[in-house]
């Protein structure tokens, strides 16, 4: 048996949860998928703000307040003794595991490609972002991809750019050195009953739920509805989900301020308990989603449009990262054009006709989430060869060359020859005056 730490980010999805995002759906998949006979597992939560916790026995659960004083000096206590680390979801859980892995092996899991989603970020404010929080971003890039004995990503395009990028590093250049990088794919296990479509009434209603982050494309998504709503009269919108606290909440603001011209039309609901998600979406017909142009949407995928699946809605989105490609062509969802004005009219359009993409993407949603590579990577954990990035060997060089030039310019012989020069060159000036 092996003691695996997994690091995620908490809660852990619940009836209760308010704010139930990817990261936590990441961490419940993972949690779920290594809770074997074989697999002696403590799983440690990253919640902003808790009290921490401890497990009275090694297996169990952990709480740590993210970001807070000491934190990763207590995730290493949580890990000491562990045969393998394990992260789950995207940023700090990795952070955090390299921070605590010393020798240990360690698979990190980067699901979605955070240079990309920076870049995303960078496009939706009103001024660049600093200079500070881009190296700050690529620093903590780099220090998990140098690190990472194993990776999983989100997609087959985010493992060739993975790959690339640790081309970039040196880790390609010799098989040994070279991590594995297992494509998982996002969870569809929200743990609602799947139930029929809903019955078509007078009224078509439009859902659109979870976060709206950089990438998702609010102002599309109101001018896509705007015209939808001039076409069809009896067009509804629904909403659960909002902007993202202290990351990014002028989308879900703009989208406010578009649908307070429809009181009527539009019901917000913002963040409300998970287990009100089903009852809130259970009678709408299509579920919405739209990307931002940029390279997140192509090497990302869309959980909202798994959830829309399972509570039996129409999936519609533009077509971009490698999930909507395939559900387009199995006929899983409508893809919408990236012109707002084409994509209201075919918003509304939709009828019951349409009803069959529910069924085909209920059938590509996966049942198994985390790999068989994985389970017996923890089975038997273990590193790859270490490898130093190139960008540490070159910084090495430069601080050598530069300590040889201080010293060539602080000996004997620089300075006679230097004194020498600088009286050669007063007499070759006072010649030329």
């Amino acid at each position: 048996m092996s003691r695996i730490v997994l690091i995620g980010r908490g809660p852990i999805p619940g009836p209760g949860v308010t704010q139930m995002g990817f990261s936590s759906l990441r961490t419940a998949a993972f949690a779920s998928a290594l809770t074997r006979p074989s697999i002696e597992l403590r799983i440690v939560l990253l919640i902003p703000g808790c009290t921490p916790t401890a497990p009275h026995e090694w297996s169990g659960i952990a709480t740590v307040d993210e970001e807070g004083p000491g934190w990763l000096d207590r995730v290493r206590e949580l890990a000491e003794g562990a045969d393998g680390i394990v992260s789950a979801g995207p940023y700090n859980p990795g952070r955090a595991a390299i921070a605590a892995s010393g020798s240990t092996p360690t698979w990190i899991d980067i699901p979605g490609d955070p240079m990309s989603e920076l870049a995303a970020l960078s496009r939706v404010h009103a001024e660049p972002l600093s200079h500070e929080s881009i190296a700050a971003a690529t620093a903590a890039c780099s220090a998990v991809l140098a690190r990472a004995d194993a990776i999983s990503v989100i997609s087959r395009s985010q493992r060739l750019a993975t790959l690339g990028q640790l081309g970039l590093m040196g880790r390609t250049l010799k098989a040994e050195q070279t991590p594995t990088i297992e494509v998982i794919p996002i969870t569809g296990n929200f743990g609602f009953e799947r139930r029929p479509p809903p019955k078509w009434d007078q009224f078509t209603t439009v859902a659109l739920s979870g976060a709206f982050n950089p990438w998702f494309d609010d102002e599309r998504v109101c001018d896509s509805l705007e015209t939808a709503f001039k076409l069809n009269p009896n067009l509804r919108v629904v909403t659960t989900g909002g902007g993202i606290k202290g990351f990014y909440e002028q989308g879900f603001q703009r989208f406010r301020n578009w649908a307070s011209n429809h009181p009527s039309r539009v019901s917000i609901h913002e963040w409300v308990p998970h287990a009100e998600v089903e009852s809130i979406l259970r009678n709408a017909h299509v579920g919405l989603s739209m990307d931002r142009s940029g390279p997140e949407p192509e090497l990302g995928s869309r959980t909202r449009l798994l959830l829309f699946a399972e509570l039996g809605l129409i999936p519609a989105s533009t077509v971009a990262c490698d999930l909507t490609k395939e559900w387009l062509d199995a006929g899983a969802m409508i893809g919408l054009s990236e012109d707002p004005a084409t994509a209201g009219e075919q918003l509304a359009s939709i009828d019951a006709d349409h009803q069959s993409c529910i069924h085909a993407a209920r059938g590509l949603i996966p049942s198994q989430v985390v790999s068989d590579r994985l389970l017996t990577w923890c089975q038997n954990p273990c590193r790859t060869e270490p490898t130093e990035a190139t960008s540490a060997i070159l910084a090495k060089e430069l601080e050598t060359i530069k300590a040889e030039l201080a010293r060539i310019y602080a000996s004997p012989t620089w300075s006679a020859l230097n004194k020498l020069h600088s009286a050669s060159l007063g007499r070759f000036r006072a010649r030329q005056g």
